[in-house]
């Protein structure tokens, strides 16, 4: 079918299948992918379209994008000549915009961890388990988890989130509040100093014994980055009151 989208100016509908829930199909492109720019699919309901039911599929020109040709051949375990690095050339999408690749960012570990050997229960009840470490500058977010060791059994007892308050949002807070609540600081270097304030049910359940707690780091909730930092400690029984 050769239909234009109304609402999609210089479009051209090359080709349509149906299809329904639970069904798949393979798409064959004949000729392979096409003159270099931008094609649209999706779902062509309107109200389907607007929540999400779509995507781009970008064509690149030869030797442009992110991609690069292989070495072209080897005689006797020796390459017989190597093509130069193709130079990357901004693609362009169908209105002649510039497009150019967002480099990947490199990733900076969490490390650097430094933790108390041990801690009393009393002392983790009234102050919290507190840790420093280092990593990037960006991080707002740690996700801690804190595993009971039991010969080579790790057994999750609790999990939290440690979040960088600003200074305003933390003035909003009462003083119970902020000594109840877990804190976080990043600095420009990406050193970071924590306080993790368990809550009442992982208190009641954190007893005598080992323990290894895992850390993982991230800009928001959502992006937290899978490579995880780790660290073991002890729990001792509070010392008994004097009578």
């Amino acid at each position: 079918a050769q239909q234009a989208d109304a609402v999609k100016q210089l479009s051209e509908q090359l080709a349509n299948q149906s299809f329904g829930p639970l069904s798949s199909i393979d798409a064959h492109v004949r000729g392979g992918a096409g003159a270099p720019g931008d094609y649209f699919y999706g779902n062509i309901r309107r109200p389907f379209t607007e929540v999400g039911q779509w995507g781009i599929l970008r064509v690149s020109p030869p030797g442009a994008g992110i991609l690069r040709e292989l070495p072209k051949f080897v005689t006797a375990g020796k390459p017989v000549g190597t093509p130069q690095d193709p130079v990357a050339t901004p693609l362009n999408t169908l209105d002649g915009t510039p497009v150019t690749p967002t480099p990947t960012p490199v990733r900076v570990p969490l490390k650097n961890l430094a933790l108390k050997k041990s801690f009393t229960k009393r002392q983790i009840t009234k102050n919290g388990i507190a840790f420093r470490l280092t990593g990037p500058s960006a991080t707002r977010v740690l996700r801690v988890k804190l595993y009971r060791l039991n010969g080579r059994t790790a057994v999750l007892a609790g999990k939290s989130f440690l979040d960088v308050l600003s200074p305003s949002a933390l003035s909003t807070l009462s003083a119970k509040a902020r000594a109840a609540r877990s804190t976080l600081a990043v600095s420009p270097a990406g050193a970071m100093r924590a306080v993790w304030k368990p809550s009442k049910t992982l208190l009641k359940a954190i007893r005598s014994g080992r323990y290894r707690l895992e850390i993982q780091g991230g800009a928001t909730r959502t992006t937290i980055d899978p490579q995880s930092l780790k660290g073991t400690t002890k729990v001792t029984a509070s010392p008994a009151k004097r009578v």
